[in-house]
Formats: C-alpha cells, sequence, structure tokens
C-alpha cells in the first residue's frame, strides 16, 4: 500500500507515471520542537505540496523533522530544491 492508496488523499498520474518514495531527516530553522508546533509549517507545506502531487507524512521531535514523501520524481527533484533554500 502507497500513501497514494490511504482514502482522502488526491489522485496522481496515471500507471505510466513513476513514484519516488523518499525519506530524509532535517533540522528545524524555525525553532520547532515538536509536531504540535508545526501549524503554521503545514499549512504552507499543504498547499505547495497539493500543487506538486505531493503525499506523506511528517513529524518533528526535539527540532529535528522525519519525513515520507511520495511523488512523481520530478515533484520530488523541485520539493528537495525549494527545502535546500
Amino acid at each position: 500500500m502507497s500513501f497514494a492508496d490511504l482514502p482522502g488523499l488526491p489522485e496522481r498520474g496515471g500507471d505510466d507515471e513513476p513514484v519516488t518514495q523518499l525519506i530524509y531527516r532535517s533540522v528545524s530553522t524555525r525553532g520547532v520542537a515538536s509536531a504540535l508546533h508545526m501549524s503554521d509549517i503545514l499549512a504552507e507545506a499543504r498547499s505547495r505540496n497539493a500543487e506538486l502531487g505531493v503525499t506523506g507524512v511528517l513529524t518533528a521531535v526535539d527540532g529535528q523533522f522525519i519525513q515520507i514523501i511520495e511523488a512523481p520524481q520530478a515533484s520530488v527533484d523541485t520539493l528537495l530544491a525549494s527545502l535546500s533554500l
């Protein structure tokens, strides 16, 4: 099962569009220490991710983020480029 199979998530490209999954860890630059303090980040990310066709899971513990994302390769590349700024 992939994230795209979960109920309530938007459909993405057809079967001919390969999907990439990525798991990564990063450090907060905004002083976010827990998942409870991520509302601003989530509001910003949800809009961008919907445009890119990205689904995933994000959590934060002690200022470190763990994220799993799933999207077409071009969308993953675009997202990673914006995160590395």
